[in-house]
């Protein structure tokens, strides 16, 4: 049995920011040999979270373990479509993937958005990410489009999934 406390989910708050940057830059250049043009898209996603952290529609949450965060995952209005909610930084600390966490941050994101009346989910991610992709589809996601994609200095091949929340 082990000694490690039970992850437990919670809100995003103040300094939650710096955290979240500093993972996302952490993983995706040094695990998946993204660019520093990656940093920018980070900013981007955050400055835009933060719009709509005050938005009944959105749900912030932070996977933390002894006092410290080790995951996120945030569902917020899709910028395109109002009757749609968007999941976005979806992150995993590598001991805690496998888990079943990750389904239950999403199973918790698809309740919170049908009970604010969202009628879509949208997650965009790319073909390399076969977990993901897999836990998407495990949950109703079907894939919409997909197509060759350059970014953060890679050539990538870009999957936007949904689903309905009827």
């Amino acid at each position: 049995m082990s000694d490690a406390p039970a992850p437990s989910l919670r809100p995003y708050g103040p300094g939650d920011g710096d955290w979240l940057r500093a993972v996302h830059l952490e993983h995706y250049q040094r695990v998946e040999g993204f660019d520093t043009s990656f940093a920018a898209a980070v900013d981007s996603a955050i400055a835009a979270l933060n719009d709509r952290a005050h938005d009944p529609r959105s749900l912030f949450q932070i996977v933390e373990t002894g006092g410290a965060p080790r995951g996120s995952l945030f569902l917020s209005p899709d910028d395109h479509h109002d009757a749609a909610g968007r999941l976005r930084l979806f992150y995993l600390d590598p001991t805690l993937r496998g888990t079943g966490l990750g389904g239950r941050m999403l199973d918790r994101a698809l309740d919170h958005a049908r009970a604010m009346g969202l009628k879509r989910m949208v997650v965009s991610t790319f073909t390399r990410h076969a977990a993901a992709l897999a836990l998407y589809q495990r949950r109703g996601f079907a894939e919409e489009r997909r197509q060759p994609v350059h970014a953060f200095g890679q050539a990538l091949e870009q999957v936007d999934l949904g689903r309905g929340l009827a």
